[in-house]
């Protein structure tokens, strides 16, 4: 509320007020439909951020994992991006 929120999942009833009031954006909820309280923020399905669950082996995860890390350790190497 003093701009330094980016980002919280948290329960409608204790934000309500600072929604209403605009001191907080809610974006969307994180429930299978809308909240009664708010029901004009829509669902995260709704708002397109709405992702299905993967499963699979711990070998097929440890796999997409290093994957994923060589795939970006490329990008940061070509962006020069430094560690601090």
């Amino acid at each position: 509320m003093s701009g330094e929120v980016d980002l919280v999942f948290i329960n409608v009833p204790a934000i309500l007020a600072q929604v209403k009031a605009g001191r907080l954006r809610a974006l969307a909820a994180a429930g299978a439909r809308r909240s009664d309280l708010m029901p004009e923020v829509p669902t995260l399905k709704e708002a397109g951020s709405g992702c299905g669950a993967v499963g699979n082996t711990p070998e097929e995860f440890g796999s997409l994992l290093k994957e994923e890390v060589a795939k970006w350790r490329e990008v940061v190497r070509a962006s020069g991006l430094k560690v601090d």
